[in-house]
């Protein structure tokens, strides 16, 4: 009666969802199921009884164990909870590989965008904030919300895997309609081996991090990794004048242990502590006339009058636990925690005051009516995970059954000062501004407007094989109980997709899913916040051809949002002055077509690597006008070239492209399109390699990657020269 049921249960949720996938390709519902029903018969005919094979241990499915071929990476933990290839998974996955970060120089997510990314979009210079297919989102760091306010390096981070679409129903982050970033950090391996680098650049910028990984015991049950970074960067702007103020600073240590207690106990711990001081003024102002950038100060850029400084502390720690009943049942518990201390001072305008008042325009050569700035922020995030993945056989059919539980508990404790300054003669030297007033004179006001909010979501997904594992069906949800917000509303936000595979290396998928985002509080015009609800549905190619050497994704999308929360300027109807923050501005569309393309594979004397990302998309507000900061296009090009024999043997060469189309920006009309290179020349030997980057090799000083606030462009850098020592052991 069991199996009875069970198969019912299965047969409903076949039919669901195919009549979702004839909704998603336009076709009749009787048309899809004439087909299925065609190729079950085809199925039935042919099939011959599977032979009797030897049992044998496998791995837990919470273990990712593939290996990459230099720019190909296959197996991912993020499509489904479970180790799965990209081929198997109704969802956009690009990985990028610890090879390919290294040979495009990144030190983080803003070295990484231009290179790889199809529709996302660096919305600022100072943290990661970026917008994935045209909206913006959260960086996840091993599948978890990271609350970093910066930037997170890489000198603990195995590889970045780019996700596009919904991703409520695999990392809990219900509100994600479009897509993510998740850094996978690095684990502890079953031998000994290790690697360490020395970066060297222009702008005083000096980077070193090593990694050791291996065994603990003779046996090798448990095993663990220790890795330490550090960089000092001296940033470009004002670089070589007096008074140049712009730094990126920060150090790293983290470790984890993983321990096989038994067959069927697995163990994992991992802890981080990263300590980051900035001071960055990579940006200029907007003149209100010319609306062009005013560049009338030092090393060509203008500078911010301020002693803006923002220190932060991120602490994280967590456990995992894995049982494995059988080679078909496995069970998960799961602890994260991570602390931020985000401490930042700036000159600025006082809350609820209006932007300074710039004098004497365009040249911008007195600002007024600013002050001190003391802020002082406690995020902190609490993730617990139960969960389960049950494999099973009905029939001919073959399933995966994946279920959780979720709690995450997040508070923010902020503290904030301010008191006056006195009007500051841009052009001064820094040594000529008002001089700093110390704390305890200056303090005049504060307050405190911690938040605390939590809550717990459940999820369940089936993924059914059929076949001979040529269809695969998956579908699910995740419920969203009333705790999580202060509305006291629940949801539940569905999930479907579909996999056909044409062959070993050809696969075809179609998907369907929804996502809730609730809202509570007032915007800054003090308009209500209401419950946002998005859709999206796509439909794509995917491929691993000649041995795995030639690789991509070709992705049609579709995704609707509604109302969409971004920072806007305006007139606040209570004052009547300029104001700028977060407003709900209606409901936003966005659709186009992605592809990201790879090649790792051998030319005459030397092996040749490739990657290629575009985005062509057509993201709109509720009144038919480009959103600001959402591209309509961009692609990006990397290629390398290695001699393997001949008297060159060892010799490095490559470079890459990334151009971006023009989108609005927040607190000004337009950001103009721009197109920039890169060179790569290096030698490699053995476990010795040297590289030399070379970023924006153009050297453009106007490109705009970014904008906030009511008069501040982002600007690209400079001509950046890095050059690396790498060994491996």
């Amino acid at each position: 009666m069991l199996v009875y049921d069970i198969f019912v249960v299965h047969l409903v949720c076949i039919m669901a969802t195919l009549s979702i996938c004839s909704k998603l390709f336009r076709i009749s519902f009787r048309t899809v199921f004439l087909l299925l029903a065609t190729a079950l018969i085809g199925q039935v005919k042919d099939e011959k009884p599977e032979p009797k094979k030897e049992e044998l241990l496998i791995l837990s499915p919470y273990t990712v164990t593939s290996k990459s071929n230099g720019y190909n990476s296959r197996t991912t933990f993020s499509g489904s909870r479970v180790a799965e290839d990209l081929l198997n998974i109704p969802t956009n996955i690009s990985i990028l590989t610890k090879e390919y970060l290294q040979d495009v120089g990144a030190s983080n997510l803003l070295n990484i965008l231009p290179f790889a990314g199809a529709g996302i979009t660096q919305r600022v210079v100072y943290r990661q904030d970026f917008t994935v297919r045209g909206f913006r989102q959260a960086l996840l760091i091993d599948g978890l919300t990271s609350n970093e306010i910066g930037f997170t390096p890489l000198y603990d981070v195995e590889r970045v895997e780019i996700i596009k679409g919904p991703t409520a129903l695999v990392f809990s982050n219900y509100g994600n309609v479009s897509g993510t970033v998740n850094y996978v950090l690095k684990r502890p391996t079953a031998t000994s081996m290790g690697d360490s680098s020395v970066t060297i650049g222009n702008y005083g910028f000096y980077s070193v991090q090593a990694t050791q990984r291996g065994p603990l015991n003779n046996s090798g049950s448990v095993r663990y990794r220790v890795t330490g970074g550090a960089q000092m960067y001296d940033g470009w702007m004002g670089s070589g004048q007096p008074g140049a103020n712009d730094y990126l600073n920060d150090t790293l240590v983290s470790a984890s242990v993983d321990w096989s207690v038994n067959k069927q106990l697995e163990l994992k711990l991992d802890a981080g502590y990263k300590h980051a001081r900035r001071r960055a003024d990579t940006y200029g102002y907007i003149d209100p006339i010319t609306q062009k950038i005013w560049s009338k100060s030092v090393a060509h850029y203008s500078t911010d009058t301020d002693w803006s400084y923002n220190i932060s502390d991120n602490k994280r720690f967590r456990a995992e636990a894995v049982y494995t009943v059988s080679q078909d049942l496995s069970f998960r518990a799961l602890y994260n925690t991570s602390l931020q201390l985000y401490q930042y001072e700036n000159t600025w305008n006082d809350d609820g005051k209006p932007f300074p008042t710039a004098s004497e325009f365009p040249n911008y050569t007195r600002v007024a009516g600013m002050a001190q700035i003391y802020y002082d922020q406690h995020p902190r995030i609490d993730d617990t995970i139960l969960d389960a993945t049950w494999s099973h056989k009905i029939l001919r059919v073959k399933g995966r059954l994946n279920a959780g539980f979720n709690y995450t508990q997040s508070s923010t404790d902020n503290q904030y000062y301010a008191t006056p300054v006195a009007d500051t003669i841009i052009s001064a030297p820094v040594s000529q501004r008002p001089a700093k007033l110390p704390w305890a004179k200056r303090i005049l006001g504060s307050k405190n407007d911690g938040s605390q909010s939590g809550g717990w979501t459940a999820y369940a997904q089936e993924a059914l094989s059929l076949f001979n594992e040529k269809l695969l069906l998956t579908y699910g949800g995740r419920y969203v109980s009333s705790g999580t917000n202060n509305l006291g509303k629940s949801a539940f936000v569905p999930s479907t997709g579909i996999v056909y595979k044409i062959n070993e290396g050809v696969s075809v998928y179609g998907a369907a899913a929804e996502s809730f985002t609730p809202r509570s509080g007032k915007d800054i015009f003090g308009k209500d916040l209401v419950n946002t609800i998005g859709s999206s549905k796509e439909a794509g190619l995917k491929f691993n051809l000649l041995n795995e050497k030639l690789f991509g994704t070709i992705t049609y999308f579709d995704i609707t949002n509604d109302p969409v929360l971004r920072q806007v300027q305006g007139i606040s109807p209570i004052t009547g002055l300029l104001i700028f923050g977060n407003a709900q501005v209606g409901k936003e569309t966005n659709k186009g077509y992605e592809a990201e393309f790879g090649y790792t594979g051998r030319i005459e004397k030397g092996d040749w690597s490739n990657y290629i990302s575009y985005y062509a998309g057509d993201p709109k507000n509720k009144d038919g006008i480009q959103p600001s900061s959402a591209v309509k296009g961009k692609w990006t090009f990397f290629s390398k070239y290695q001699l393997t024999e001949g008297a060159w043997k060892g010799f490095i060469i490559g470079g890459g492209i990334s151009s971006y189309d023009g989108s609005p920006g927040t607190g000004f009309p337009w950001m103009p399109g721009y197109t920039m290179y890169s060179a790569l020349l290096g030698y490699g030997r053995k476990s010795w390699q040297v590289t030399l980057n070379i970023s924006n090799l153009t050297d453009i000083r106007d490109a705009l990657i970014g904008s906030e606030g009511v008069g501040f462009a982002y600007l690209a850098a400079p001509r950046e020269i890095r050059t690396s020592i790498r060994y491996r052991w």
